[in-house]
């Protein structure tokens, strides 16, 4: 850029790239509208349409979620991650799932809360919340079985199981993102991401099923 240059415009934060043409963009941004809606108000832990409860400090109640348009904005982060070609998402590769999800997004299917179960952290630091941070991690594999893939995007850590048949059998199924709109949110310490691996390897752990259980 030279200082001559002054046909300048702002332009959304994040990574760019072509993938889709604008019908799709069009299907994807009404999705991602209504995600940025919820967390923008989950952000705040204030909302005109969520009921958002704080039951204490380690956990957030969230009911009257958008189950459909939440979840399906999700998949679709995921799934133009997977597409996508540049080096920041080249862990992100689907397989077989990326031709599953996109014909999930193609119909605006609805998807069963327990395809694809999808649970989300909140990240604070002294119980302040940064909503600018975002980050991507590997993959991971829970019983050498499970794909899990991680992602934050506005202070919210998302993590998806890839799978549509069926989910780990000691998952508690209260940590995920359930289709009457109900979701807890676990709130973690921002220092626990000096380790990619430290949040998935706590998903499953007794202390966090006993946790919920509650």
């Amino acid at each position: 850029m030279t200082i001559e240059n002054n046909k300048l415009k702002i332009i959304q934060k994040g990574f760019r790239e072509k993938l889709l043409c604008q019908s799709c963009e069009t299907k994807l941004s009404r999705w991602e509208n209504s995600l940025k809606k919820h967390l923008v108000d989950l952000g705040k832990l204030t909302s005109d349409f969520l009921e958002i409860n704080r039951m204490n400090d380690n956990l957030i109640r969230v009911k009257n979620i958008e189950y459909k348009f939440f979840k399906l904005a999700i998949l679709s982060i995921l799934w133009r991650m997977s597409l996508s070609t540049r080096k920041e998402f080249s862990d992100y590769q689907l397989g077989p799932y990326e031709e599953i999800i996109r014909n999930i997004l193609l119909a605006e299917a609805n998807v069963l809360e327990e395809h694809f179960p999808l649970f989300v952290y909140r990240y604070e630091m002294d119980k302040v919340f940064y909503p600018d941070i975002m980050m991507y991690f590997p993959h991971r594999k829970f019983d050498r079985i499970y794909t899990i893939y991680q992602f934050i995007i506005w202070g919210h850590l998302f993590c998806i199981i890839v799978n549509n048949k069926k989910v780990p059998k000691d998952m508690p199924k209260e940590i995920i993102l359930k289709e009457t709109g109900e979701m807890f949110i676990s709130v973690k310490s921002l220092i626990e991401l000096a380790s990619p691996i430290s949040v998935l390897t706590r998903i499953f752990d007794d202390d966090m099923k006993r946790f919920y259980g509650k």
